[in-house]
Protein backbone atom coordinates (compact mmCIF):
# COMPACT_ATOMS: atom_id res chain seq x y z
CA UNK A 1 0.00 0.00 0.00
CA UNK A 2 2.96 2.33 0.46
CA UNK A 3 3.12 2.90 -3.32
CA UNK A 4 -0.55 3.93 -3.26
CA UNK A 5 0.17 6.57 -0.62
CA UNK A 6 3.22 7.74 -2.61
CA UNK A 7 1.07 8.06 -5.74
CA UNK A 8 -1.60 9.97 -3.83
CA UNK A 9 1.01 12.36 -2.45
CA UNK A 10 2.40 13.03 -5.95
CA UNK A 11 -1.09 13.76 -7.27
CA UNK A 12 -1.80 16.04 -4.32
CA UNK A 13 1.49 17.88 -4.92
CA UNK A 14 0.21 18.59 -8.44
CA UNK A 15 -2.97 20.07 -6.94
CA UNK A 16 -0.90 22.14 -4.52
CA UNK A 17 1.23 23.48 -7.39
CA UNK A 18 -1.95 24.41 -9.23
CA UNK A 19 -3.14 26.41 -6.21
CA UNK A 20 0.25 28.11 -5.82
CA UNK A 21 0.68 29.01 -9.50
CA UNK A 22 -2.87 29.99 -10.47
CA UNK A 23 -4.55 33.36 -10.13
CA UNK A 24 -7.72 33.51 -8.04
CA UNK A 25 -9.60 34.38 -11.23
CA UNK A 26 -8.48 31.19 -12.98
CA UNK A 27 -9.17 29.05 -9.91
CA UNK A 28 -12.77 30.23 -9.62
CA UNK A 29 -13.80 30.77 -13.25
CA UNK A 30 -16.37 28.32 -14.59
CA UNK A 31 -15.87 28.16 -18.35
CA UNK A 32 -18.91 28.35 -20.60
CA UNK A 33 -20.40 24.87 -21.01
CA UNK A 34 -18.93 23.58 -17.73
CA UNK A 35 -20.46 23.25 -14.27
CA UNK A 36 -17.33 23.45 -12.13
CA UNK A 37 -13.98 25.17 -11.82
CA UNK A 38 -10.39 24.29 -10.95
CA UNK A 39 -10.85 25.02 -7.28
CA UNK A 40 -14.01 22.91 -6.96
CA UNK A 41 -12.12 19.93 -8.45
CA UNK A 42 -9.42 20.26 -5.81
CA UNK A 43 -11.89 20.56 -2.96
CA UNK A 44 -13.92 17.70 -4.38
CA UNK A 45 -10.99 15.27 -4.20
CA UNK A 46 -10.45 16.16 -0.54
CA UNK A 47 -14.12 15.52 0.18
CA UNK A 48 -14.29 12.35 -1.91
CA UNK A 49 -11.35 10.77 -0.11
CA UNK A 50 -13.24 11.21 3.15
CA UNK A 51 -16.41 9.66 1.72
CA UNK A 52 -14.71 6.77 -0.08
CA UNK A 53 -12.27 5.65 2.59
CA UNK A 54 -13.66 6.87 5.89
CA UNK A 55 -17.36 7.03 5.10
CA UNK A 56 -17.64 3.61 3.47
CA UNK A 57 -15.67 2.05 6.33
CA UNK A 58 -17.96 3.55 8.97
CA UNK A 59 -15.00 5.54 10.33
CA UNK A 60 -15.33 9.20 11.41
CA UNK A 61 -14.20 11.73 8.81
CA UNK A 62 -10.91 13.51 9.40
CA UNK A 63 -12.37 16.68 7.86
CA UNK A 64 -15.53 18.51 8.91
CA UNK A 65 -18.63 16.76 7.57
CA UNK A 66 -20.16 20.06 6.39
CA UNK A 67 -17.10 20.61 4.22
CA UNK A 68 -17.31 17.06 2.88
CA UNK A 69 -20.97 17.44 1.93
CA UNK A 70 -20.35 20.89 0.38
CA UNK A 71 -17.93 19.37 -2.18
CA UNK A 72 -19.22 15.82 -2.68
CA UNK A 73 -20.34 14.51 -6.09
CA UNK A 74 -23.37 16.30 -7.43
CA UNK A 75 -22.45 19.69 -5.95
CA UNK A 76 -21.42 22.77 -7.90
CA UNK A 77 -19.29 25.79 -7.03
CA UNK A 78 -20.73 29.27 -6.78
CA UNK A 79 -17.66 30.70 -8.52
CA UNK A 80 -16.95 33.22 -5.77
CA UNK A 81 -13.28 33.47 -4.66
CA UNK A 82 -12.74 32.32 -1.09
CA UNK A 83 -9.17 32.99 0.07
CA UNK A 84 -9.53 31.27 3.47
CA UNK A 85 -10.81 28.14 1.73
CA UNK A 86 -7.82 28.21 -0.65
CA UNK A 87 -5.51 28.33 2.37
CA UNK A 88 -7.46 25.48 3.96
CA UNK A 89 -6.94 23.38 0.82
CA UNK A 90 -3.22 24.12 0.85
CA UNK A 91 -2.91 22.87 4.43
CA UNK A 92 -5.06 19.77 3.91
CA UNK A 93 -3.84 18.39 0.57
CA UNK A 94 -0.77 16.68 2.01
CA UNK A 95 -1.76 16.31 5.66
CA UNK A 96 -4.80 14.21 4.73
CA UNK A 97 -2.50 11.84 2.84
CA UNK A 98 -0.26 11.46 5.88
CA UNK A 99 -3.33 10.98 8.09
CA UNK A 100 -4.73 8.32 5.77
CA UNK A 101 -1.42 6.45 5.71
CA UNK A 102 -1.20 6.60 9.52
CA UNK A 103 -4.81 5.48 9.92
CA UNK A 104 -4.24 2.59 7.53
CA UNK A 105 -1.11 1.50 9.42
CA UNK A 106 -3.10 1.60 12.68
CA UNK A 107 -5.91 -0.43 11.05
CA UNK A 108 -8.61 1.92 12.38
CA UNK A 109 -11.13 1.34 9.60
CA UNK A 110 -14.41 -0.33 10.52
CA UNK A 111 -16.88 -2.53 8.66
CA UNK A 112 -16.90 -1.67 5.00
CA UNK A 113 -20.05 -0.93 3.02
CA UNK A 114 -19.38 -2.25 -0.52
CA UNK A 115 -20.47 -0.16 -3.50
CA UNK A 116 -20.15 -0.11 -7.26
CA UNK A 117 -18.94 3.28 -8.47
CA UNK A 118 -20.35 5.18 -11.43
CA UNK A 119 -17.02 4.34 -13.08
CA UNK A 120 -17.99 0.67 -12.82
CA UNK A 121 -15.53 -0.46 -10.15
CA UNK A 122 -16.67 -2.54 -7.21
CA UNK A 123 -15.21 -1.27 -3.96
CA UNK A 124 -15.38 -3.99 -1.34
CA UNK A 125 -12.78 -2.99 1.24
CA UNK A 126 -10.59 -0.10 2.36
CA UNK A 127 -7.78 -1.10 0.00
CA UNK A 128 -10.17 -0.94 -2.98
CA UNK A 129 -11.31 2.48 -1.77
CA UNK A 130 -7.72 3.75 -1.64
CA UNK A 131 -6.99 2.35 -5.13
CA UNK A 132 -10.14 3.90 -6.55
CA UNK A 133 -9.47 7.19 -4.78
CA UNK A 134 -6.14 7.43 -6.61
CA UNK A 135 -7.85 6.81 -9.94
CA UNK A 136 -10.54 9.35 -9.08
CA UNK A 137 -8.01 12.01 -8.13
CA UNK A 138 -6.03 11.41 -11.31
CA UNK A 139 -9.19 11.92 -13.37
CA UNK A 140 -9.77 15.25 -11.63
CA UNK A 141 -6.16 16.28 -12.21
CA UNK A 142 -6.83 15.67 -15.91
CA UNK A 143 -10.01 17.75 -15.64
CA UNK A 144 -7.99 20.58 -14.09
CA UNK A 145 -5.40 20.44 -16.88
CA UNK A 146 -8.22 20.69 -19.43
CA UNK A 147 -9.79 23.64 -17.59
CA UNK A 148 -6.42 25.40 -17.46
CA UNK A 149 -5.97 24.93 -21.21
CA UNK A 150 -9.44 26.33 -21.90
CA UNK A 151 -8.90 29.32 -19.61
CA UNK A 152 -5.50 30.10 -21.12
CA UNK A 153 -6.64 29.99 -24.74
Amino acid sequence: MEKQFDLLKITRQNFLSTLDLSSPESLFTIPKGFNNNIFWNIMHVLASQQLLVYGLSQTPFRLDKDFVFQFKSGTQPDGEPDTPLVEFAKTQLLTTVDQLSEDYQKNIFGDFKPIKTSYGMKIQNVEDAIYFNNLHESMHLGQIKMLQKILNS
